[in-house]
């Protein structure tokens, strides 16, 4: 098994939630890595919006970003999209992503 990378904070889902806390970090001035851990192969959306604008056609999949695609490496957010987390270690603080990447995190 590889050396794991370390993060300050990683956030699994990106979710409403998960995406404005991963936000909220940095306008507070947070300076730490973060990593926000998603299951979507696309950065993150609002999803009751797509069940309802995007299906009936009244928005597209772009108008439903939380950010622009670019916010959340300019913000030095990173994104672990198309993967879950398979095991968590609390203890040892420690996570195993599906894509075989150890994560660490403080």
């Amino acid at each position: 098994m590889g050396k794991a990378t370390t993060y300050g904070v990683v956030i699994v889902g990106a979710g409403h939630a998960g995406a404005g806390l991963a936000c909220e970090l940095r306008q507070h001035g947070y300076a730490g890595r973060v990593l926000l851990v998603s299951d979507e192969a696309r950065p993150p959306y609002a999803r009751p919006a797509l069940s309802k604008a995007c299906l009936l056609g009244n928005a597209t999949l772009e108008s439903l970003l939380f950010r622009k695609a670019d916010f959340w490496m300019e913000a030095g957010i990173d994104l672990a999209l198309g993967c879950k987390v398979d095991r968590l270690d609390a203890q040892r603080r420690e996570a195993m992503l599906s894509d075989g990447r150890r994560i660490a995190f403080d």
